[in-house]
């Protein structure tokens, strides 16, 4: 029955009993043909164990066994996982002669279980009873498999196309991944925009009774290489490694891990991960079923993570410290937030529906209005400054930035308004102006009081011993005076001199890295990229740190503003710098692919209170920052062409620090 060797196992007879093909080559023929099939062929005799007859070499590895005769030595009853299931098979052919094509759940030798499409049929005495029974056996647990998982699969992305909560996404995705995966634990994680940083949206830990961590954090490894594609790791026992990743004080105990990256048009936004407390439990096989997990969660993943934004937003509006007004088309209000009440003095329900000039003072030019009006209709952003009233009648300066909200088809359907109470800062401001014109003037007056001390020292000797009472009334009182005015011009310069620059030893690259870190936030916000080339020759100097971090964060965050108030499709600011040797100067660029600037504006840029920003500017930055550089004895000039971007070259002389002083960053 096994072929040539298990010949004794019981009297030679082809498998179909058919004595008519009687030559004995066409016997081992079929005998050759049935010991090479690929599929289990077998025959068991009709008792209650089922005791094998035959077996081919297919039937034998597919439960495990060396060699058929390891085989004939066990019953089918040991082989059957569920009970009862062969005598369910024994009644179906005593009623029907054949079975086609049943499915049976069976056990190998080693305890592991496998399904089976059996066929088999019945050989019948000249009694009418059965005296033994011819089946083939296919193992069909892969394509059994691939039926569940489509089935798993379609039935998880009905359950996905509804609205979800964080918690009930996780839910399903554990529920229908219990069936499919033996997992101890379940994480589904959305990825934060920047930093290596995952948060959790769902956690199930059956080891811990449901507890989900608070963050899942990336030690060692980088973010690209573990979460950015599909990951398994299988550890045994005893091969736990800390550093690999953490899971609050859990990651040690992960024996088998899969990771799936989550992907929505282009771009990560979360993690799809089970875990399982036995070693070497996971296949590619899983992690390939893991990945069509997490594309199906995809979508869901995106809604969910959406709605958070939207909550998040309107958190946002509703804490903002600046006043937001939403309007329809009309102009009439159908929106403010608490920030509108703090500062305007009104209420929600008394503006609804009501026009936001009841803000108006009387005191800003109807065609500062007229501008408003024409620049948002046609689409545009208008930004400026309003002298409105609030409710009590007082007066206020606002700094406003109006625009038009769009629907999905581009079509405006409301305008926002946002506005920040200025006031303060106006006053602030023009006492700065004041303060600079009276340090100017009292340089002046200065000039004019050494002149007039000179002529009064003079006047002093020749008049002293005057007699005129006229001379003895007023000259000391004009004496006195000039001293006095002496005294307070020196006062005014003392407060508008600014501080001697405190010189120290400076790893520049790396203080400018630091400082960029400054700007990420606004530059995330803008979507703009910084990007760096810093000549790592460069050595250490002797500089104002206070002049460096003005010079970084002036010039970075300024081509920042610029692109974000342009249409430029690359998007990008670029710093570098280098160490001329032959001139032992330090050369800082900082270049953007902004808008430009134009010729007429760039021989203005560094003058005293100019700027092309209107009121978001004080127009002293670049003022400040070429007296620093000249302070330095460096020089700096601008290279912008309209459209072609904007860059600013800074020239220091270096002056090396002394030796064994420490840099700082």
């Amino acid at each position: 029955m096994n072929g040539g060797s298990d010949a004794t196992a019981y009297p030679r007879a082809p498998f179909g009993g058919n004595q008519r093909l009687n030559p004995q080559g066409s016997s081992d023929l079929i005998d050759s043909l049935i010991d090479n099939l690929t599929v289990g062929v077998y025959r068991t005799a009709a008792d209650g164990e089922g005791r094998f007859l035959h077996a081919n070499p297919a039937m034998a590895e597919m439960f495990g066994f060396a060699s058929v005769s390891e085989l004939l030595e066990t019953t089918v009853l040991d082989l059957h996982c569920e009970p009862g299931a062969r005598d369910e098979l024994i009644a179906a052919i005593q009623e029907f002669g054949v079975v086609r094509d049943r499915e049976l759940h069976l056990r190998r030798r080693d305890g592991s279980s496998f399904w089976a499409s059996c066929t088999a049929r019945a050989h019948l005495g000249p009694d009418g009873e059965i005296e033994w029974i011819d089946g083939v056996l296919e193992d069909i647990t892969e394509r059994r498999s691939a039926k569940e998982e489509r089935e798993v699969l379609l039935r998880l992305a009905r359950r996905l196309t509804g609205p979800l909560s964080p918690h009930e996404l996780g839910r399903v995705i554990a529920e229908e991944s219990r069936g499919l995966f033996d997992h101890s634990a379940m994480f589904l994680l959305r990825c934060e925009p920047v930093g290596n940083l995952l948060h959790p949206v769902y956690g199930e830990d059956t080891f811990e009774d449901g507890a989900v961590p608070r963050e899942c954090e990336l030690a060692e490894l980088e973010r690209g290489t573990l979460h950015a594609q599909p990951t398994l790791i299988n550890r045994g026992p005893g091969e736990f490694d800390e550093s690999m990743i953490t899971f609050g004080d859990r990651g040690r105990r992960s024996c088998s891990l899969l990771f799936a990256p989550i992907h929505w048009e282009g771009h990560q936004i979360g993690l799809l991960s089970v875990q399982s407390y036995s070693p070497d439990q996971y296949t590619e096989r899983d992690l390939r079923l893991l990945e069509a997990f997490a594309d199906h969660c995809a979508a869901a993943l995106d809604r969910v993570q959406g709605q958070q934004t939207q909550t998040m937003l309107w958190r946002a509006i509703e804490q903002s410290p600046a006043a937001i007004t939403i309007t329809d088309t009309e102009g009439a209000i159908e929106y403010v937030n608490p920030s509108f009440t703090a500062i305007t003095g009104y209420r929600l329900h008394e503006v609804l529906g009501r026009n936001p000039r009841i803000l108006k003072s009387g005191f800003t030019q109807m065609e500062v209005y007229e501008d408003l009006w024409s620049t948002i209709l046609a689409g545009g952003e208008w930004r400026g400054e309003l002298h409105n009233r609030r409710r009590d009648g007082s007066l206020y300066w606002s700094q406003a930035i109006i625009s038009g909200i769009r629907d999905a088809e581009g079509a405006i359907t409301h305008f926002i308004d946002i506005q920040e109470d200025v006031t303060e800062k106006r006053r602030a401001e023009k006492l700065a102006a004041i303060g600079l014109t009276a340090a100017h003037l009292a340089h002046h007056i200065k000039n004019v009081l050494s002149h007039m001390n000179g002529a009064t020292r003079l006047l002093d000797r020749v008049l002293r011993d005057s007699q005129e009472p006229t001379v003895q009334r007023t000259w000391p009182i004009l004496r006195r005076s000039a001293g006095r005015m002496s005294r307070l011009s020196h006062n005014m310069l003392a407060l508008a001199r600014e501080s001697e620059s405190a010189r120290t030893t400076v790893a520049v690259n790396e203080a400018i890295l630091n400082l960029l870190e400054d700007c990420a936030e606004a530059a995330n916000l803008a979507g703009v990229r910084i990007l760096t080339d810093l000549d790592p020759n460069l050595p250490p100097a002797l500089l104002d740190f206070t002049f460096l971090t003005d010079c970084v964060l002036n010039l970075v965050n300024n081509a920042i503003e610029a692109l974000d108030m342009s249409d430029s499709v690359e998007r990008c600011v670029w710093v570098s710098t280098a160490f001329d040797a032959e001139s032992h100067r330090l050369v800082l660029r900082f270049r953007d692919s902004g808008p430009g600037i134009p010729p007429e504006v760039q021989e203005q840029i560094f003058e005293p209170f100019f700027s092309t920003k209107g009121s978001r500017g004080t127009g002293l930055g670049l003022a400040a920052l070429q007296k620093g550089v000249a302070e330095h004895g460096g020089s700096i000039h601008v290279e912008s062409k309209p459209g072609r971007g904007t860059e600013f070259i800074i020239s220091l002389p270096h002056i090396s620090p002394e030796p064994g002083s420490r840099a700082i960053s």
